[in-house]
């Protein structure tokens, strides 16, 4: 028996317990023992004051006891509920571990056995390869031949045609894990079919062959676009000792009041044409190469800005290091040098490092931050004020100093990789009209190529009648129809002959017709050296075959006649494209593309040209009739300039000076001398009155033809849809002729083209 106050077990029969005192009451409740049972004392009152006093404490101890016990295992029930949440970065790492323990292992596989690609464009393979239980990142690439580059994140890049070879993508961390496939590169005839469909957004997805090939389109397009600044190399580490060299600027530019100079004038030029990967502008270039060591001295990248061009000018030594860069803005480009009245920057180079960055911004406001005393001193002893040395510059100066020292030069290799390596694109534009110059809106056009024997492109012409198809620039010849829609009406286009320096292949209008009813035309053959309402300029007995079509020079003739004394004939025929041939002695054989529309009472004129000796050369520019006043100007290596108010000059002379339409205007190159001719044609109608954004010269049809004593050698047609009022042609270097084709809405500096009339 014990005690229910303190817990002390009890002598048999006690009445007090004698550890606490408390009276004891008997298990079966039937009252208190006597007093006295025992032989156990009363405890003294303080005695069991004091035994009271503890037990309380010790029931106080068990009670706090008890509430740290609850307290801590609701907090442990509260962690377990807590760490049953999805969330729980404890569960988590559990699960994960429970996973690695029951998983399968990583495994990879491409999803086809077989892809072709085009060639020299970069596409991502990774996103064909299909990873489980490893992530994309954690695998190496490789291929089986050295005509297969491979990046290491899996873009792969297939430099030549008809190449085959396999592509492995492989687990770095476990080389048992791996996937192949077979990849190859077009041939030559679809690489190029296929080109053409992904620049004018034809092929939209990934094709199929019956074999399982897919063909992947090509979406990177690298070939034609440029990163101009993206980061591939790092600048030279800087020495004492290095310093800018000139030789190289002064050799090739023709700096006045300095010996030498001027050999860009022989260089041979190439021109090409990318789009801005960053901002889809139109890239510009024109490449000066060594006529004899066959390298690239000088590359001009001109960006087609919204409201204004960006010109660089890059320089390279024999070895194809950076020497400078020449960097402005300006509404119209003119080949020229850096001097110091252009506002820009300059960026001059040695052993890959800037020694001098120059900040022009007026003709005293030069300023030259340069990387060392020796580089300083050579700045002195040229006349350059303003000179301030890297070291003491400022921290945040030399930071934009390093910023531009890198963005440059990762520009000027970038600018010379693209341009040497790859073909860039040319484009292909022209307008369809109706008989009364009216532009003809969704009609099909189609594209063939004669060099591969391959339809390329489908495509239609916009509200405004206009055309435009991108094809690789590169020598070839094609043929395009045009045809309107559920109607038996078409147009033929022949001979559309590009070559890898035409970066825009402009054509003459195209004229459809509904109405089939035969016409009588009457047809007037010209001396293109004489003013036409000079009767002696009249062509009689000359012989003229007329061929449907456009450009059609081989093709089944529908008529053939012969001019009268007059010059005219008169011919029977149905309304349509036509192309004329002509030939009479002393003259040269021609080919003129005529429209005969409903109206056949019209006129129509055609010009002959008469035979040139070899150091001669003639320059023929018709239109229509608007505007009244198209004028031809050349500008000869000797300064001269043979235009309507200085017609007779040393080699070469105005001979017709037309002011009231279709012209001709004829300048005829008498002594064909070495170096650089420039001809423009200027609408002076609209520049006289500063109409500069007028777009009639654009929708004149204009047209030069350029002859030399082998016959016809150049056509060039004004580009379409433009605003502008001058056109730069074409330039002759060296006796070879080198499109330009350069449009320009700013007159500021050409005033030659707005010289009045009775100033001669």
């Amino acid at each position: 028996m014990y005690c229910r106050q303190c817990g002390q077990k009890l002598d048999f029969g006690a009445a007090f317990c004698q550890n606490c005192g408390q009276k004891v009451v008997s298990a079966t409740g039937m009252g208190d023992a006597p007093a006295g049972m025992g032989g156990t004392p009363t405890a003294p009152p303080q005695t069991e004051a004091r035994d009271g006093e503890k037990g309380s404490r010790k029931v106080l101890e068990f009670a706090i006891a008890g509430a740290i016990c609850l307290f801590c295992l609701g907090c442990l029930m509260l962690y377990l509920l807590s760490g049953s949440s999805s969330d729980s970065p404890r569960k988590e790492r559990k699960e994960e571990k429970e996973a690695r323990a029951t998983k399968e292992p990583a495994s990879m596989a491409f999803d086809h056995a077989k892809y072709a690609l085009s060639v020299k464009c970069a596409e991502d393979m990774s996103q064909y390869l299909q990873c489980a239980n490893m992530d994309k990142k954690d695998v190496s690439w490789s291929a089986g031949s050295n005509q297969v580059q491979v990046g290491e994140n899996g873009m792969v890049a297939i430099q030549d045609y008809n190449v085959t070879s396999t592509l492995t993508a492989k687990s770095k961390k476990d080389e048992k894990v791996l996937a192949t496939c077979q990849v190859s590169s077009l041939s030559e005839k679809e690489d190029f079919q296929y080109k053409v469909n992904d620049y004018n957004m034809v092929r939209r997805e990934d094709e199929q062959r019956q074999d399982g090939t897919v063909l992947v389109r090509n979406k990177n397009s690298v070939e034609s676009k440029i990163d101009v600044y993206a980061e591939h190399i790092a600048p030279g580490k800087r020495k004492k000792t290095y310093q800018w060299k000139s030789s190289l600027f002064y050799r090739l530019e023709e700096v006045p009041d300095r010996k030498g100079g001027g050999e860009i004038n022989d260089c041979r030029i190439a021109r090409k044409q990318f789009i801005n990967a960053q901002n889809g502008n139109a890239m510009e270039y024109e490449i000066y190469c060594h006529p004899r060591k066959n390298c690239i001295n000088k590359i001009v990248s001109i960006e087609h800005m919204d409201a204004t061009l960006e010109v660089t000018e890059y320089y390279y030594t024999n070895s194809g290091k950076v020497n400078f860069v020449f960097q402005y803005k300006t509404e119209n480009y003119l080949p020229t040098f850096a001097n110091p009245d252009i506002h820009g920057e300059r960026y001059l180079y040695d052993q890959d490092t800037l020694v001098t960055w120059r900040l022009v911004k007026g003709q005293n406001k030069i300023t030259n931050y340069c990387a060392n005393a020796v580089e300083k001193k050579r700045l002195k002893k040229g006349g350059w004020a303003n000179v301030k040395e890297y070291g003491k510059l400022s921290g945040t100066r030399k930071k934009k100093y390093d910023a531009v020292e890198k963005k440059m030069l990762n520009a000027a290799y970038n600018t010379y990789k693209k341009v040497e390596e790859y073909e860039g694109i040319s484009t292909i534009r022209g307008q369809v009209c109706d008989a009364g110059d009216a532009p003809l809106s969704h009609v099909n056009v189609e594209l063939y190529s004669d060099t591969y024997d391959s339809k390329l492109y489908t495509g239609k012409t916009n509200d405004e009648g206009y055309y435009e198809i991108f094809v690789p620039s590169r020598k070839g010849t094609y043929e395009m129809t045009y045809s309107l829609e559920n109607q038996d009406v078409e147009e033929k286009m022949y001979h559309v002959d590009l070559d890898q320096d035409m970066l825009g292949a402009d054509q003459e209008i195209v004229h459809m017709v509904e109405d089939r009813s035969a016409g009588n035309y009457t047809v007037r053959l010209y001396d293109a050296t004489k003013n036409m309402e000079d009767s002696t300029g009249s062509i009689d007995n000359a012989e003229l075959v007329f061929r449907r079509g456009i450009n059609n020079y081989e093709g089944e003739s529908r008529l053939s006649i012969y001019t009268d004394n007059e010059g005219y004939c008169h011919a029977a025929l149905e309304p349509g494209m036509y192309t004329v041939e002509a030939k009479r002695g002393g003259y040269m054989q021609e080919y003129r593309n005529v429209f005969f529309g409903p109206d056949d009472e019209e006129e129509v004129p055609i010009l002959l040209t008469p035979k040139l000796r070899k150091d001669e050369m003639r320059i023929v520019l018709t239109w229509g009739d608007r505007p009244a006043d198209e004028d031809s100007h050349l500008f000869t290596p000797g300064q001269g300039h043979a235009c309507y108010y200085e017609k007779d000059i040393p080699g070469a002379n105005l001979d017709v000076d037309d002011t009231n339409g279709y012209g001709p205007e004829t300048v005829t190159i008498t002594d064909l001398e070495q170096g650089v001719y420039k001809y423009y044609v200027a609408d002076y109608t609209h520049c006289s009155s500063n109409e500069v954004r007028s777009r009639e010269l654009s929708e004149s049809d204009a047209t030069v033809r350029v002859y030399t004593y082998r016959g016809l050698e150049k056509t060039f047609h004004v580009p379409k849809n433009q605003k502008g009022v001058i056109w730069e042609v074409f330039s002759i270097r060296n006796g070879e002729i080198v499109p330009t084709q350069r449009y320009y809405d700013s007159i500021e500096d050409k005033e030659w083209c707005t010289r009045k009339y009775d100033t001669y």
